[in-house]
C-alpha cells in the first residue's frame, strides 16, 4: 500500500484464511516495522490501522 499524498510505501496488507465471514482475516504490517503490526476482520479497518 502507497501513500496517495507523494507514493511512498505505508505497509502492507494480506488476506489470511478463506474468503467466507469471520473465517478471514487481513494481516497488516507497516513499512520498516521490525514485528507485525495485527491483523483484523475487515479489510477497511486493516487499512485505517496501517495509516494511524
Amino acid at each position: 500500500m502507497t501513500s496517495a499524498d507523494d507514493g511512498h510505501l505505508v505497509g502492507s496488507v494480506r488476506l489470511l484464511g478463506a474468503r467466507t465471514p469471520g473465517a478471514s482475516n487481513y494481516r497488516y504490517k507497516k513499512a520498516g516495522a521490525l514485528l507485525a503490526g495485527g491483523k483484523q476482520f475487515d479489510l477497511w479497518n486493516a487499512v485505517q490501522s496501517l495509516l494511524q
